[in-house]
């Protein structure tokens, strides 16, 4: 071979290899960082990372839950819309990132909503690790009064009365005691113990001053958060200090309200370091389920998981409603699968968290590939999908008795929403949730009166075949005017936050509609009818536990996120878009009017293959065997 001809082979094989790499180069558009350990480890095409057992996951600050995803839509013609957007979705976005500035003032800016349905971004939550000054005025605090505070404390009524008692009591043995040790020339009031003519006050003050001095406590956490403003009483949980609670509560994810509850100080036992962790976990954990397209979180058999150890989520959503274990059921998925990908990440503890995150943020990385525990063998892309809803112990009697007293409304089993999946010959329990269902409600029946009616929820086989993100609120014409209406200097104005779109919606940030098929065993679904039934969120997260409907299964906004969003994942649909809707309504409380005006129902999608819904129905109690009907 001559050097010349070599020479020419050479060029050609380089020729060849750049050609290659080029071409494959241009075919893979997008590479992503996979994450072993804390630590960077490589790249991969993110075509290849399913073939390569990774997980793609999503860490920007503009994700959200597949349900309120944009996408191409068809429009009412069928025709494709390619710039389909959700209008929903920039608002859910701001709320989690804590832009106000950009959400709309009808849309209502607040923080804190991750009980509501919006986590807070990792921008947010890095924010809050690296702020040193609220974690050292919090570890200031003495909490030992607070930690042996073992009563709930709420702030109304004698109990605020008592507590303002306890006040003035404590400064007046404090002036007593004090004078006493300095006549005595006692440095404090601790020297006097031992002497039998102070025993009896000094035993007084004791019994008061735990009390004041945990509310002292409470009062100082809720300082170091710059939650706790304008007038307040030094060691009484007054309301503006249970207001202050509330968001407290709220930015950690306590299901206690406006009140000082076990809740209250297991957060702040917690350490508010380790406190902001558990909601980086939590945060962390949404985005692996919509990743993963997983959603067994236990609660179908009861078995709650942790995560690095820890239990990140509040009692109420690991309550089982007095209901059983399902049949078959899954077990915790979603825990194991958040914890690997933490550490895949370095967020193992709230040092190496922050650390972490500022190193993510630094590299401008968005989404990752991480290596995640393998998926059990019956998910797929497409799975065989059916739900059931106990309605547990059902009481149709009033809750008003002839005598006029309000009669107790108990139930052993309340309402619990089961998810299976087609595993093989069996059908596996995936998550089993607390729900409601209907109850005794106000309804109005003429102009400005009202009366309680029952409200039932169907039993029977139903189908879900639309899904609607961000659903408005077309309130029923026995809807008071006074309950969809706030008071402002001028006069009243609608409440857009009750008709939505919205987290604090009346449908929360998801429903799915139930359906009544004509034929429940056919294959045609083009006849079924919408009852008003819909399994949908509610911002009212306290009462999914204890409270009725007016029909409807609702479910913590988060969960029904989760749901719907699994539903999407895994059966084949169809986006239709903007639901538009023409619906007005002049509304008139006392001389003040106001009117509604709305265009849109959602976003919605259509199951091209509906999942089945079984309603059961559950176990009467009382006198009362069926449902107490009234004229329309």
């Amino acid at each position: 071979m001559t050097p010349r001809f070599a020479a020419s082979i050479a060029i050609s094989l380089l020729a060849s290899v750049a050609v290659h790499t080029a071409s494959t180069a241009a075919a893979c558009e997008v590479t992503l960082p996979i994450y072993e350990a804390g630590r960077r480890v490589g790249r991969v095409c993110a075509r290849d990372a399913r073939s390569r057992g990774l997980t793609i996951v999503n860490l920007s600050d503009g994700w959200t839950p597949r349900v309120l995803s944009d996408g191409p839509a068809r429009d009412q013609t069928d025709r494709a819309d390619p710039a389909d957007t959700q209008p929903y979705r920039p608002i859910f976005v701001a709320l989690a990132d804590e832009r106000l500035a950009d959400v709309p003032a009808e849309y209502l800016p607040e923080r804190y909503l991750e009980l509501f349905g919006v986590p807070p971004t990792l921008r947010v939550l890095r924010e809050r690790l690296a702020d040193d000054a609220r974690h050292e005025c919090h570890g200031q605090i003495d909490d030992d009064a607070l930690l042996r505070l073992e009563r709930l404390v709420r702030s109304r009524g004698e109990d605020l009365e008592r507590q303002r008692r306890r006040v003035r009591e404590l400064a007046m043995l404090n002036r007593r005691l004090s004078r006493a040790a300095e006549q005595r020339g006692l440095a404090s009031i601790d020297e006097l113990a031992g002497d039998e003519r102070f025993d009896r006050l000094l035993q007084r003050r004791a019994g008061v001053f735990e009390h004041v001095e945990a509310i002292r406590a409470l009062q100082a956490h809720l300082r170091c958060d710059g939650l706790l403003s304008g007038r307040y009483g030094e060691g009484v949980f007054d309301p503006t200090t249970a207001a202050a609670t509330e968001l407290y509560h709220r930015r950690h994810a306590v299901f206690s309200g406006p009140l000082l509850t076990s809740g209250t100080r297991q957060a702040i036992a917690l350490g508010s370091r380790e406190a902001d962790f558990h909601a980086l976990l939590r945060t962390l954990r949404e985005r692996v389920a919509s990743a993963t397209g997983l959603i067994e979180d236990g609660s179908a058999g009861h078995t709650w998981g942790t995560v690095l150890g820890r239990t990140i989520d509040a009692a109420p959503l690991r309550a089982n409603a007095g209901q059983p274990p399902a049949p078959n059921p899954a077990p915790d998925l979603l825990s194991p699968a958040t914890e690997a990908a933490a550490r895949a990440l370095g967020l193992v503890d709230p040092a190496g968290a922050l650390t972490a995150l500022a190193s993510l943020a630094r590299a401008g990385v968005h989404r990752v590939a991480i290596r995640l525990p393998t998926m059990p063998r019956y998910h797929a892309r497409r799975m065989e999908l059916r739900a059931e809803i106990d309605r547990g112990d059902v009481r149709y009697e009033s809750p008003i008795a002839e005598d006029g007293r309000r009669r107790p409304m108990r139930v052993a089993h309340r309402a619990v929403l089961t998810l299976f999946a087609r595993d093989g010959d069996d059908w596996k329990a995936l998550v089993r949730w607390p729900t409601t269902i209907g109850g005794w409600n106000d309804e109005q029946v003429e102009a400005g009166a009202s009366e309680l009616r029952y409200k039932e929820s169907p039993v029977g086989p139903r189908i879900w075949r639309q899904i609607v993100a961000s659903p408005s609120w077309i309130p029923p014409s026995a809807t008071p005017d006074g309950d969809l209406v706030r008071r402002t200097r001028g006069g009243i104005e609608p409440r857009h936050d009750v008709l939505g779109p919205g987290y604090r919606s009346a449908f929360g940030l998801a429903m799915l509609v139930h359906e009544r098929r004509s034929d429940p065993d056919g294959g045609d679904v083009s006849l079924a009818a919408d009852e008003g039934i819909r399994t949908h969120g509610s911002v009212a997260y306290r009462s999914i536990l204890r409270g009725t409907s007016h029909g409807c299964h609702r479910l913590h906004n988060g969960r029904a996120l989760r749901l719907a969003s699994f539903v999407l994942a895994h059966r084949e649909h169809v986006r239709v878009g903007v639901i538009p809707v023409r619906y007005s309504r002049n509304l008139r409380v006392g001389e003040d009017t106001a009117r509604i005006e709305m265009t849109s129902r959602g976003y919605g999608f259509e199951l091209v293959d509906p999942v089945p819904v079984r309603v059961l129905r559950g176990r009467i109690i009382g006198r009362q065997r069926t449902p107490i009907t009234f004229p329309p």
